[in-house]
């Protein structure tokens, strides 16, 4: 809602860029999605952004070992971090990145600081160039009032649905596509958008009317996932049970498995463990 009444990012896409590659790496939590959503708006404009290093604390947050959640309110919850109000702010999600970046490499305590102490410090939270919402109109809404609420409501209903028969559907595919995509590094920009693509291919499928933010919020839950044996196993099983998702499924599973042209050891492991997960559920499925 605050972005409609925002200015178009091309009007800051030099800032934006000056901004990013003032530094030597960019520290995000789930730095791949982030900057995939950045790039492709400057793909928009004609334009790219140059390569920068990155630093992702979901992924190093992972590969640490540790168990549990990695999502950023969960991590912040295993520290100490508590947010200073229920919803996401940009500011925020990227002091709470930072401190998380600070704990895994063993920072000194004196550096992990929870974002109210910025805000006690009164440093405007808002960007220099946020524009205020118009105002309402004074007087009394239209007697139309509880329609529009009843209507809304019935939307947010139909929104939930769609979002939770969507991410059922995709579900299982994308994490087998997820087990061989997180066998690099971290997830490039191609792989991200193979993602997206099967996503929006399982919208239409299922002939579901929902916009582009239902559609990042799957994906966004997709990359939360932490894999693991089970998952792999009742994943494989889940798409053995669906006719469509198991018919596709080697297209999808080709696309990410040779996004890059070039298939690693460690992919080529994730593959086969992938394959071992079908293999294991066929017999349950057939008989």
């Amino acid at each position: 809602m605050d972005l409609r009444h925002q200015q178009p990012f091309s009007e800051h896409a030099k800032l934006v860029r000056d901004f990013i590659s003032s530094g030597e790496v960019v520290v995000a939590h789930n730095a791949s999605f982030d900057l995939a959503f950045i790039n492709r708006e400057y793909l928009d404009l004609g334009d790219s952004l140059s390569t920068l290093p990155s630093y992702c604390t979901m992924n190093a947050y992972r590969q640490s070992g540790m168990t549990g959640r990695a999502s950023l309110n969960s991590i912040c919850n295993e520290i100490g971090l508590k947010r200073i109000g229920k919803k996401h702010g940009a500011l925020e999600d990227a002091w709470l990145a930072l401190m998380i970046y600070f704990w895994l490499n063993q920072a000194s305590s004196n550096h992990i600081q929870p974002f109210a102490k910025i805000v006690e410090k009164e440093i405007p939270l808002a960007p220099f160039n946020y524009l205020e919402a118009p105002a309402q109109p004074e007087g009394p809404i239209p007697n139309r009032r509880e329609t529009i609420r009843t209507k809304a409501r019935e939307l947010t209903a139909a929104k939930k649905t769609a979002k939770l028969a969507l991410m059922n559907a995709v579900r299982p595919t994308a994490i087998l596509m997820l087990e061989v995509a997180r066998a690099s590094v971290s997830l490039a920009a191609e792989e991200i958008d193979i993602l997206v693509d099967l996503i929006r291919s399982t919208r239409d499928r299922l002939g579901l009317s929902i916009d582009d933010e239902v559609e990042f919020e799957v994906l966004a839950e997709i990359f939360e996932i932490n894999l693991s044996q089970n998952q792999l196993t009742r994943s494989a099983r889940a798409l053995c049970e669906d006719d469509n998702a198991r018919q596709e499924f080697p297209k999808w599973f080709a696309n990410i498995a040779t996004v890059d042209g070039n298939v690693s050891e460690a992919e080529r492991a994730a593959i086969e463990r992938v394959k071992e997960a079908i293999k294991r559920v066929l017999p349950v499925t057939s008989g």
